[in-house]
């Protein structure tokens, strides 16, 4: 099992469309991996209330084992979310999925796998490029092969 943490805004959901609707192949993504036995969690600088509300609107909250908020301690790219998540599990069982500097920041800050989604047309790789993430992935489905990956010795997908 990995345990798969995904940012809100730009990663899951469109933020700039009203209603905020899930990215096309999100939902199936999501579904796929917890069928798959994956842990799943949220890592975003949304505030809590929101997030509960975007998440459950789309049902898709009962999906995620955890959900750390902007307002549940330090904002991203500091780790604390992270850490407060997944103090237990082995570094190398877990990957941060999002479309930003900070995202990407985080993931490097707390030792783990990160994946940029490509998928929401908003990804900086000017900023995010500099840091090197692990994997860029254009749409869902990339990413749910990417996740099947061993992680060990792939640098491009």
């Amino acid at each position: 099992m990995k345990h798969i943490v995904f940012d809100c805004d730009g990663t899951l959901i469109n933020p700039h469309i009203p209603g905020k609707p899930l990215y096309s192949g999100v939902y199936e993504l999501l579904q796929s991996l917890k069928l798959a036995g994956h842990a799943l969690y949220i890592w975003t600088g949304r505030d809590r209330a929101s997030t509960l509300r975007i998440l459950k609107e789309h049902q898709v909250l009962a999906l995620f084992e955890d959900i750390f908020c902007c307002d549940d301690g330090d904002r991203k790219p500091h780790p604390e979310g992270l850490e407060k998540m997944l103090p237990e599990i082995p570094k190398e069982r877990i990957c941060v999925i999002g479309d930003t500097f900070a995202d990407v920041l985080g993931a490097k800050h707390f030792g783990v796998t990160s994946i940029v989604a490509l998928w929401s047309n908003e990804v900086d790789l000017a900023t995010i490029g500099d840091l090197y993430p692990d994997f860029l992935v254009k749409d869902p489905e990339v990413c749910s092969k990417v996740i099947t990956l061993d992680w060990k010795g792939v640098s491009d997908v």
